[in-house]
């Protein structure tokens, strides 16, 4: 693979790795992330992408995968833009729920 190549396959992981924070931040906690092929469509990028994607993010302790179950995000608060750097209490009362 040229390296012109490899650049343009590290940045569209990089932007899937961020489609994927984003829809953690969609999830309630304890859900699991969509499945890879779901992702795939829904992004529009090969299996393999999401994959390497999802490698990422695990290697960064963001997402942890369990086998035949899903792969479900270890840091839910810190994925949610709302509760980075608050604790979920305060966080809930800026949305109006305490």
């Amino acid at each position: 693979m040229a390296t012109s190549q490899k650049l343009a396959s590290s940045q569209l992981v990089r932007q899937v790795v961020d489609l994927i924070r984003h829809e953690m931040s969609l999830l309630e906690e304890g859900k699991p992330l969509p499945s890879e092929p779901v992702m795939a469509q829904k992004f529009d990028v090969s299996r393999r992408t999401v994959r390497r994607a999802l490698s990422v993010l695990e290697q960064e302790g963001v997402v942890r995968r369990i086998k035949s179950r899903g792969t479900f995000p270890t840091r839910w608060r810190q994925a949610h833009p709302l509760f980075r750097g608050k604790t979920r209490l305060v966080a809930c009362a800026t949305q109006g729920a305490y």
